[in-house]
């Protein structure tokens, strides 16, 4: 865009949007029609498998996994690579055994019929030994704890965000959330839930320091608290959280604008200015907020906020140089978002804190990541 003056978002490109790779062509190329049959679910299973596997990949397995935790199916996932029956299975693979549900009388049933409910193979195998890694019997394969999740609502937050989030839990992967107003937050007791997601929103006049102290207590204790977009920059002004602004350069060396037309300043000011652009993220997948992905995420960036990396924490997905893919950013915005935090988890106590500085959820089209808001509540932490 050469005239960059905009209001909303300015890159669209459905293959980042979708996790897919995407290619630009001089030239029309023909295309033949071919049939495609999806393959077949895997139907035939052992009368008494020692467990179940689904792969962790996409929307699709969180719907599976929601379903599975309703049924009150004890799961496990595994954090690091394993083979097993000649197949390769990354981190973040679902285990369902039949030992950790010997006192559910229609544990196969259960397990088969949600597989084919949702379309996913699952893979039944009749030993917990595997070919490479470790077995499905070791503590590196995890626990998963069924949590109970809060979204904190009403005045002061953003309603298209707190909207957004609670769509995802409500219509997309149907799992139970309790929607919490700042009316009466302060009288939550919040040991009833597991995870606490904060959206964006306006908190100095709604969260003094008197509930920050009982979150970072809950944190300790073993709470799980979700911050997405702006709720960063409050968490990053309060004492215990290691999140901290990008300190910008603010030397301004250009005249004053006090003689400055309107329309002059207006287009002055979108220097710093970003609307809506794809940025590609360097990813540690070997951790649990990254499970399912490879060493690269597409984010939509809809602001410049720019946050300096962990230094008591996990940097799991980091704006380096040369980050920005597609869409309009204004040059000083895009020097500073370089070499940034854009999506962290911070140890506290017994619990952690997820950084999520882009919304991965943002009007439920950016389906890339609707995976890693998974691993943010179901993953992290467990």
């Amino acid at each position: 865009m050469k005239d960059s003056v905009t209001y909303d978002i300015t890159a669209w490109e459905q293959h980042y949007a979708y996790g897919l790779d995407g290619y630009a062509l001089r030239q029309k190329i023909a295309v033949e029609e071919q049939s495609y049959e999806k393959p077949e679910l895997e139907h035939e299973y052992p009368e008494k498998p020692y467990a179940y596997l689904a792969r962790w990949q996409d929307l699709d397995d969180v719907q599976l996994l929601s379903d599975l935790l309703k049924h009150d199916v004890k799961i496990r996932f595994t954090s690091s690579q394993i083979k097993i029956d000649d197949r390769m299975y990354d981190p973040g693979t679902l285990v369902i055994t039949r030992s950790d549900n010997k006192n559910m009388s229609q544990f196969n049933e259960t397990v088969q019929k949600l597989g084919k409910k949702h379309k996913q193979p699952l893979h039944a195998v009749e030993s917990g030994f595997s070919q490479s890694g470790t077995d499905l019997g070791s503590s590196a394969v995890r626990y998963m704890e069924k949590p109970k999740i809060a979204l904190l609502g009403g005045e002061g937050t953003s309603s298209n965000q707190v909207g957004e989030i609670w769509h995802y839990f409500d219509k997309q992967i149907d799992y139970p959330i309790t929607m919490l107003d700042t009316e009466y937050f302060d009288e939550v007791d919040l040991n009833s839930y597991d995870v606490f997601i904060l959206p964006s929103g306006n908190y100095n006049s709604r969260i003094d320091s008197s509930r920050i102290a009982d979150i970072k207590e809950w944190v300790t204790d073993g709470g799980k608290l979700i911050a997405v977009q702006n709720a960063n920059h409050f968490l990053a002004e309060q004492d215990g959280f290691d999140l901290k602004s990008k300190e910008g350069d603010d030397d301004d060396s250009e005249p004053s604008s006090q003689l400055d037309t309107y329309g002059e300043q207006q287009r002055k000011n979108i220097s710093d200015f970003n609307s809506g652009s794809i940025f590609k993220l360097t990813m540690d997948n070997t951790h649990p907020l990254a499970y399912g992905y490879d060493d690269a995420y597409f984010s939509l960036k809809l602001n410049a906020d720019a946050y300096q990396y962990l230094d008591d924490g996990w940097n799991v997905g980091v704006a380096k140089e040369d980050a920005h893919m597609s869409g309009f950013i204004g040059y000083k915005a895009k020097e500073e978002l370089e070499n940034t935090l854009t999506f962290g988890v911070q140890n506290m106590g017994s619990g952690s804190v997820v950084y999520m500085v882009d919304n991965p959820l943002f009007r439920a089209f950016w389906y890339n990541g609707k995976l890693l808001f998974g691993n943010a509540v179901f993953m992290v932490g467990q």
